[in-house]
């Protein structure tokens, strides 16, 4: 089993401005002080979650990990999203936490706007292929309520350790201290396959 985990980032600023949609008060503030506050307040909250969504955000870097193999996928996001899906196109089965609600998603819907080809093989109808576990399901009994179980939650319940940082701050790191930023991507994938063991 090859278990993987993408680390994200906002578009820059040139590229924010062509999605930024347009920011308005409640229609009861009068106080025009008010209302640049609250447009700016809603623009700054915006950008500040640009990272999560394709629409805003790009791919940095695509980590995978069989046995004590660990691959880091770096460059364009092109490039990039071609050579996850190869590997995913090569790879038996495939399992992350949350992939199936993020990581999946933003992927496909970045090789969209980039034009790269997705495999075919991703979907089973309407459905993702049955060789994509998602780790965050297995644990909720394939329920809906989430009920905080992140993997750093799960993974300290389950006595295998914690994260080493927040996702929150991986485009920030990356920009200053790239290594960090790469041991931390590495230290994910770490924690996904101890609880990948546990799980499955």
């Amino acid at each position: 089993m090859t278990v993987f985990d993408i680390e994200t980032g906002p578009q820059s600023d040139a590229q924010l401005e062509l999605v930024k949609p347009v920011f308005r008060a409640p229609s009861n503030y009068k106080d025009q002080a008010k209302i640049d506050i609250y447009i700016l307040d809603a623009e700054a909250e915006w950008k500040k979650r640009a990272a999560l969504s394709a629409l805003t955000g790009r791919v940095l870097a695509i980590g995978t990990k069989e046995g004590a193999y660990i691959q880091i996928i770096e460059g364009a996001e092109p490039d990039m999203l071609a050579k996850f899906w190869q590997e995913f196109q090569e790879a038996e089965e495939m399992a992350g936490f949350c992939v199936k609600s993020f990581d999946l998603p933003f992927m496909v819907q970045r090789s969209f706007i980039n034009q790269v080809k997705v495999p075919v093989t991703l979907f089973d109808g309407r459905y993702w292929s049955r060789d994509v576990v998602d780790l965050q399901e297995v644990w909720l009994c394939y329920g809906r309520e989430r009920d905080g179980a992140s993997l750093d939650a799960v993974c300290r319940a389950c006595g295998i350790g914690g994260k080493t940082g927040s996702g929150a701050d991986f485009a920030r790191l990356y920009d200053t201290d790239r290594e960090a930023a790469l041991m931390y991507l590495r230290d994910d994938l770490n924690l996904t396959q101890k609880l990948a063991e546990r799980l499955l």
